[in-house]
């Protein structure tokens, strides 16, 4: 009599038994996609003309997929990842294959620490140490490339390079280097102008003046000097010698 209430009960039962089963299935494929759909990786290959790259996450490598990038409409930027960089694997309806994952690199490794810690700058640096950078705190922009560097704030601009310097502020234009040449088909100066290192005019048409040239010092012609140079008297009313 129990054999036949066990049999009858288990048949009964058969068809919920049967469904929670295919539940068990189904939580469990549920709960891998949902471990797959989020990885943590390192990037150790890169296809730059396909656009692609591999990822090694755990003891798994991907295969070639893509990775996203910060624009790609009608503004796009280029901005491969390098070997090493670390990245977040997103895998698309968490399959098995990888074959919809998504690489979103840009997450700091011990290989590639982030180039700054103030709260207040951005900054992008690159592979030969070139750097953009800008501080929205002291509202200053830099950019530097070796012994080249252009910084601007918000009333000035400085280019520097190889030590020679062009200043633009509101005192005025400052520049300063071993040598300064000017070239055109006409140079205009306007306003005083100041000169501590003297002047030399070679060629050209020379120098003319339209109005007074003045000087505490002497003006030599040759070797004629306008404050020493004599003349020999030839008598009352008579021109004299050519100065000596």
């Amino acid at each position: 009599m129990r054999d036949l209430i066990d049999a009858l009960i288990r048949e009964a039962l058969a068809p919920y038994l049967e469904r929670i089963a295919h539940l068990e299935d189904e939580i469990e494929d549920l709960h891998r996609r949902a471990r797959n759909q989020g990885r943590r990786g390192v990037v150790v290959a890169v296809d730059h003309a396909k656009g692609l790259c591999k990822v090694k996450h755990g003891g798994n490598t991907t295969p070639w997929i893509r990775w996203a990038c910060a624009a790609a409409g009608e503004v796009s930027e280029w901005r491969p990842p390098s070997v090493g960089e670390g990245c977040e694997l997103i895998n698309h309806g968490g399959g098995d294959d990888s074959g919809q994952t998504i690489a979103v690199p840009g997450i700091p490794t011990a290989a590639y620490p982030p180039p700054g810690s103030s709260a207040t700058l951005h900054r992008v640096r690159y592979k030969d140490g070139a750097t953009a950078e800008y501080d929205f705190a002291s509202h200053v922009n830099k950019w530097t490339n070796g012994q080249t560097s252009i910084e601007s704030g918000q009333d000035y601009i400085e280019l520097s390079s190889a030590g020679s310097t062009l200043r633009l502020d509101s005192s005025g234009i400052s520049l300063d280097g071993q040598q300064i040449d000017l070239t055109g088909a006409g140079i205009g100066l306007i306003g005083p102008t100041v000169n501590e290192g003297g002047i030399s005019i070679t060629g050209g048409a020379g120098m003319q003046s339209s109005g007074d040239i003045t000087t505490e010092a002497d003006v030599k012609a040759g070797s004629v000097s306008l404050t020493d140079h004599r003349h020999r008297e030839n008598g009352q009313g008579s021109l004299t010698d050519a100065p000596e």
